[in-house]
């Protein structure tokens, strides 16, 4: 067998390994949320996919908690499920996986990696806790778009407490 016939079939392994998985995952999302037997494909996909970028996004968080924060914040890696609101004042499921760097008890940068169920569709994202804006990242994922996206997104945690204190003096006359 050669190396390429081997990487797929270890693909195929791993899929059914990730779909059992997920299927024992839906069973406790179904507590919480209306889930499906058929969620397993996407939850399946979206754990493939977050053992790829798994690589790329954990390093870069472990090197702002070393760089910027002197090994101050701590990091978390969550899978989890959630309603999410769309344009039509409808939610939707997704399930995700985020990768979040905490500190000074009210900041965080996260990184999520969603999947909506039905349509199977991967969406990365970037954004902080006082951030409204979401920054995407495309997939595959780029280095320097993610790591432009972090850096944005730290800058605003670490600015936000002074810009409400700024904008929230009153105007000089």
């Amino acid at each position: 067998m050669t190396s390429g016939e081997a990487s797929w079939l270890e693909e195929a392994k791993k899929q059914v390994q990730y779909r059992r998985e997920a299927l024992a995952f839906l069973g406790r999302a179904g507590q919480q949320f209306e889930v499906s037997p058929s969620h397993a494909s996407a939850v399946a996909k979206l754990w493939l996919t977050a053992d790829q970028v798994d690589g790329i996004i954990l390093p870069l968080l472990e090197e702002m908690n070393r760089g910027l924060l002197e090994s101050r914040g701590e990091l978390e890696t969550v899978r989890g499920a959630s309603l999410r609101s769309i344009a039509t004042d409808e939610e939707l499921l997704f399930y995700d996986c985020s990768w979040t760097l905490l500190w000074d008890n009210n900041k965080r940068i996260a990184v999520n990696l969603a999947v909506e169920p039905f349509s199977e569709t991967l969406t990365l994202q970037v954004f902080g806790q006082g951030a409204k804006e979401k920054v995407p990242i495309g997939l595959p994922v780029q280095v320097d778009a993610l790591k432009e996206a972090l850096v944005k997104a730290y800058a605003t945690e670490e600015t936000l407490e002074h810009a409400m204190i700024e904008f929230s003096k009153e105007p000089m006359k």
